[in-house]
């Protein structure tokens, strides 16, 4: 077979390749993405776009794996980059995919690539289900039967396990769905207090259930628990509202005073 010297480099690429190239806006080939190569070649269209074409000579779509990397490409070919494929997977600057992890108590957390509606097939908290047990844990080493994060199929609650003959368990924190706005509910009755970092203090455990709550459903979990806080500390930065819904992040927020609580009601964009 025939082969000709690539764009920016001594890469060759079977004229067969080229050749689609001129059906395509790929023009040209050389390092990809992330400068890597396999067996097939990236290729720079006239577009600006990268484009990959298979050692068969067929430029590909979908996900594929390049040098244990994985990248989607559009029906017309391109590479995604910097942005979540219509699928709901976050890719980089390079277009290659990559998880968000975030640390809390020493559990891991992968964050979702985006809002989890609550309608969709299984728990909100689904992708979660393991770090929150692990958490779960933690809380009962800390507290034995004082306190307990029940994990229900509809809602998620941090309360109290036991108490006095007749008197009702106090929820500290619960986040329930909202199948009306296919988002949730999340009800306070603690303090927030995000830099309580002593692993003796309730307060750490209380902000750190906060946190993985909104880690679960959120693909913006920082951003939303700054301004929830903000609202419960009566700051209000982010101008959240009884009124109506304001955007944060992936989501909408509003504020309802419940009795001795606060009701945060957090939807995706409508």
């Amino acid at each position: 077979m025939m082969f000709a010297k690539g764009f920016g480099s001594m890469l060759k690429i079977p004229v067969l390749c080229l050749a689609l190239s001129l059906l395509s806006p790929a023009a040209a080939c050389g390092a990809g993405p992330d400068q890597m190569q396999t067996e097939g070649s990236w290729v720079l269209g006239a577009d600006s776009r990268w484009y990959y074409c298979g050692a068969d000579g067929a430029f590909k779509t979908g996900w594929i794996e390049v040098s244990g990397k994985y990248y989607y490409l559009y029906e017309d070919g391109h590479c995604a980059m910097g942005e979540v494929t219509p699928d709901g997977y976050r890719v980089d600057e390079n277009g290659a995919w990559y998880e968000v992890k975030k640390e809390i108590l020493g559990v891991t957390f992968s964050v979702p690539a985006r809002f989890v509606p609550a309608g969709v097939s299984g728990n909100g908290w689904t992708a979660s289900k393991d770090a929150l047990a692990s958490l779960k844990g933690k809380l009962e080493a800390a507290f034995g039967k004082e306190r307990l994060l029940a994990i229900g199929n509809d809602g998620v609650e941090y309360r109290e396990r036991q108490t006095e003959a007749g008197k009702s368990k106090t929820t500290y924190l619960g986040l329930y769905k909202d199948y009306g706005t296919n988002g949730y509910r999340l009800d306070i009755r603690v303090r927030l207090e995000p830099d309580s970092i002593d692993e003796k203090r309730a307060a750490t455990y209380d902000y750190a259930v906060f946190a993985a709550l909104l880690s679960s459903v959120s693909s913006s979990p920082d951003q939303l628990a700054e301004a929830i806080v903000s609202s419960w500390q009566d700051q209000n930065t982010y101008g959240v509202s009884r009124t109506a819904y304001v955007a944060v992040g992936d989501c909408e927020v509003k504020f309802e005073a419940g009795d001795g609580y606060g009701k945060y009601f957090i939807r995706p964009h409508s």
